[in-house]
């Protein structure tokens, strides 16, 4: 496998910030789920 340029590794970084703006990380999300379900029971 060859080896990134350090101007592949930050293109690639930024697309998947891009990608993920705006997301909770997962157990974030599932701290979340976990707290509210909580609350209706």
């Amino acid at each position: 496998m060859p080896r990134l340029t350090r101007a592949e590794i930050r293109k690639n970084v930024v697309a998947v910030v891009h990608e993920r703006k705006g997301e909770l990380c997962e157990r974030t999300e599932l701290q979340i789920f976990w707290d509210e379900f909580l609350e209706i029971i």
